[in-house]
């Protein structure tokens, strides 16, 4: 919704909302562009011509509302459907890594207009193209006609809507249906047809590849192939594995579409992860990683990283789970993943709309500890150790990692 307020701002509408009262990230960027953020409780909404709602917010008790008033609304989706230009429309989905991809197209061409699910979109007044961050869930995305579509990666998730991997997978087969082109990690294209399928990754075997042909101190000598064609060979910051595929994604777009790709890799080539995706902070020696982790693939990657950059560091997991549905389901995965930190914790599950009489508890093993209270790591951590704590939640966990930093100074680590 933020990075909507953003699109509209450089549309040149005036922009208000309503938001809970708890200080959000994204909302500093609107503060500094005059937008007025009122409360929940407030109906200033009632005197808009056109009001947006969030999935959250969008239920039978405000469209009573609105429609007693006689207001025009639509779900985020619906507006997002009528008001895009579809012959510019790009739409990156997969179950992971949409929000890292969409900023790094949002850096590789001047003239890309973008929606970031980070809280960030702007758009151009001379775009060629419009990359949207596409989201499955309850097959919203389906709203959406884009000319071309890339996708990430296919990992059944959303267990509270599809009811299994089949359904899930279906949707994606849904949502390409009536695209002109589709880019879909090599890994994951045999479970989806399409007459213009084109394929991205590390494997030899996929339409565009990269390959790491000398590994240096800080950073690859990579090459990037179509087919057996060598097409350019670059240097590029060491990254694991899953980031070098969200490359070649790009390249192999913008390939595609012939443009210069020496180009295009100066322009991402200073890239910065999105908010709350695995973003590093070293604190008095430690390491302290933020990251957007709800998904049992997504705790292994998040381990994958950390022993890539951080390998002989102890590294202590702290993971808040997002949904009922998700703790249930993925419970013997969760657990499976937590249990390979030295350490692994898990918070409450968070406040959820999915109503249920489970626990995080349930995901404790001799290895995995429930804490009420981060206040609770003091006692597992020793003097003069050092190490890397991950956070994970799709939740905002800013307060947890302040107490950390508290902890760290009790304890003069």
């Amino acid at each position: 919704m933020a990075s909507l307020a953003h699109i509209l701002l450089d549309e040149g509408y005036e922009v208000r909302g309503s938001d809970t009262i708890k200080y959000i990230n994204a909302q500093k960027a609107l503060l500094e562009r005059k937008v007025i953020i009122d409360s929940l409780s407030s109906e200033e909404y009632l005197n808009a011509d056109i009001i947006i709602i969030g999935h959250f917010f969008f239920n039978k008790e405000l469209i009573n509302k609105l429609d007693k008033y006689s207001k025009i609304y639509f779900e985020y989706h619906d507006f997002l459907s009528n008001y895009l230009d579809q012959s510019k429309l790009i739409s990156i989905c997969g179950s992971h890594s949409k929000t890292t991809l969409v900023k790094l197209f949002s850096i590789s061409n001047e003239y890309n207009s973008f929606l970031i699910g980070e809280g960030v979109g702007k758009k151009r007044e001379e775009d060629l193209f419009f990359f949207l961050e596409s989201c499955e869930y309850q097959n919203h995305f389906l709203k959406y006609k884009p000319r071309e579509v890339i996708i990430t990666n296919i990992d059944y998730d959303h267990v509270d809507y599809f009811k299994n991997e089949n359904e899930y997978i279906k949707a994606f087969q849904n949502f390409i249906e009536n695209s002109e082109k589709v880019y879909c990690l090599f890994d994951d294209a045999k479970k989806l047809k399409h007459k213009n399928m084109v394929t991205y990754g590390l494997n030899k075997n996929a339409n565009y590849h990269i390959e790491i042909k000398e590994e240096l101190e800080d950073e690859y000598l990579l090459s990037f192939y179509k087919e057996t064609k060598e097409l350019v060979t670059f240097n590029y910051a060491r990254k694991p594995n899953h980031f070098l595929e969200l490359i070649a994604s790009v390249l192999s777009f913008y390939n595609e579409h012939n443009y210069d790709l020496n180009i295009i890799l100066k322009n991402i080539s200073n890239f910065t992860l999105p908010s709350q995706r695995f973003n590093v902070e070293e604190y008095r020696g430690n390491i302290i990683i933020n990251d957007y982790c709800h998904h049992p693939s997504q705790i292994k990657y998040n381990l994958e990283q950390i022993d890539f950059f951080y390998k002989s560091i102890k590294k202590i997991a702290i993971f808040k789970p997002d949904r009922t549905s998700r703790l249930v389901y993925f419970k013997d995965r969760f657990i499976k993943e937590l249990e390979k930190y030295d350490l692994s914790f898990v918070l409450d599950l968070a406040n959820t709309e999915e109503i249920g009489s489970h626990s995080s508890i349930e995901l404790c093993t001799s290895k995995i500890k429930y804490i009420k209270s981060i206040f609770e790591l003091k006692k597992y951590l020793v003097e003069n150790e050092k190490y890397a704590f991950s956070f994970m939640s799709s939740k905002n966990l800013n307060d947890e990692i302040k107490s950390t930093k508290f902890i760290i100074d009790e304890i003069k680590m």
